[in-house]
């Protein structure tokens, strides 16, 4: 009896080192042991036939039990070997009672000293997974009238939960006749969705919002989608879409008089040299908006209801409209050093005095890029239906290219070059996903 405890305690401690690279303790190498049992044994179970048992296609609760939603099973009972295809476990159960009639004798071994290291997969019903070789053997009157003797090794994924450093719920991923490349077990989940984020937007250049003489702030905008999320797992996925955004800015300048500035010579249509005169107060209001595809990666940690989730990419944005609109009022006047005359009231040669209130296009570049990062909670509803709610900034990396006077009382007739013009937004995202 002692011998016998003994060679039972050192293969327990050959698992301990075996099964995985993170250290298990003897307890839950204990319970790793006890579901691959469970999970093996009772696949054999239902593997098996005998003549008189119910016909019925309903599947035991405990048969379905041992695997998980999307598990695969590789169709070994199939004589073609040609034929062997995985099936669903439902598909599985089935086929033998279908195709064997008159019985099914099953059985599999396995030597848990064989089982792969476990690795951890980061999915959201399976902490642990691991493959473990074993060998089955079936013997059958397939379809009544052939003798069908099976015998071969196979592959069994099994995933594990680690809970409160308790291990349970085993479940089986696939069985297979290959050796499985990678044990990383996970599924990729769709999620499809609306989003919408209510922020504060600019469409900035440096050089217009810290210009002495012009102010220059952002407004409120918007971007609002469609976003579908690929989730690896439930801590990783990427993601893209489509969608729309808004940019707008208020650029200014009140009671600006250039008269004491230095100005630069202008030559009128008469060949004759002059300095412009400016009296202005004007405002623009200027609005961009963009049809948007996002691309990016997305990070989640916390419990199975709150998370905290990072996500990080890029936009591509194609300029579908660029509007401003502008009121206030200006003088224009000529002063002509040679005679000593300034020269007003004459529209031929631009000196006139105008109420402003004009609207028109903005000409600039079509695509613009821009990087986004957000922030924030996401919210299990269930395992179908998730809420995020982010914080997040975009900004803008391409130039927007305002190099064309859009009217006499721009920034670029007034003040000269505005440099790189780009767009920012910081706001709250909200977005919806619903499991496809």
């Amino acid at each position: 009896m002692k011998k016998r405890s003994y060679l039972l305690l050192l293969i327990l401690f050959l698992a301990y080192f075996k099964i995985c690279g993170q250290q298990f303790t003897l307890l839950q190498v204990n319970q790793i042991n006890d579901e691959i049992k469970r999970l093996l044994q009772t696949f054999s179970k239902y593997s098996a036939f005998v003549p008189g048992e119910s016909q019925t296609q309903e599947i035991p609760k405990e048969f379905q039990n041992l695997f998980q939603p999307d598990a695969q099973v590789l169709n070994f009972l199939d004589p073609d070997t040609r034929a062997q295809t995985p099936v669903s476990p439902t598909e599985y159960y089935q086929y033998i009672r279908k195709y064997y009639p008159s019985g099914l004798s099953f059985e599999i071994h396995w030597n848990v000293r064989k089982m792969s290291r476990l690795m951890p997969t980061d999915d959201q019903d399976t902490s642990y997974a691991g493959y473990l070789p074993v060998v089955a053997r079936a013997i059958g009157l397939y379809n009544g009238q052939e003798i069908n003797n099976i015998s071969g090794e196979y592959y069994v994924i099994i995933g594990f939960r680690m809970k409160d450093g308790q291990v349970s719920n085993g479940v089986i991923h696939y069985i297979q006749a290959e050796r499985p490349i990678s044990i990383y077990v996970q599924k990729t989940d769709i999620l499809f969705g609306p989003y919408v984020a209510p922020a504060f937007t600019r469409i900035h250049s440096r050089d217009i919002f810290t210009d002495e003489v012009w102010d220059a702030w952002g407004e409120y905008g918007y971007r609002a989608g469609l976003k579908v999320l690929f989730q690896k797992s439930k801590n990783f996925g990427f993601f893209s879409g489509a969608g729309i955004s808004i940019y707008r800015s208020v650029y200014e300048i009140v009671d600006y008089n250039n008269e004491n500035i230095a100005k630069t010579i202008k030559t009128d249509a008469d060949g004759d040299i002059y300095y412009e005169l400016i009296e202005a107060s004007v405002t623009e209001d200027n609005r961009l908006l963009f049809f948007d595809i996002p691309l990016g990666i997305r990070y989640s940690i916390g419990g199975n209801k709150i998370r905290f989730a990072v996500q990080a990419g890029f936009e591509c944005s194609f300029l579908l409209s660029s509007l401003y609109s502008v009121t206030g009022n200006s003088e224009h006047q000529g002063y002509y050093p040679d005679y000593h005359v300034v020269l007003y009231d004459l529209p031929d040669y631009g000196f006139t005095a105008e109420q402003i209130d004009i609207s028109g296009k903005w000409k600039l570049n079509t695509f613009n890029l821009s990087a986004n990062v957000t922030a924030g909670a996401e919210i299990y509803f269930n395992k179908n239906i998730l809420l995020t709610v982010s914080p997040f900034v975009t900004a803008g990396l391409t130039d927007l290219g305002y190099e064309l006077s859009r009217h006499r009382d721009d920034y670029i007739s007034i003040s000269g070059n505005p440099g790189k013009l780009s767009t920012r937004s910081v706001g709250i995202l909200i977005e919806l996903f619903m499991k496809l």
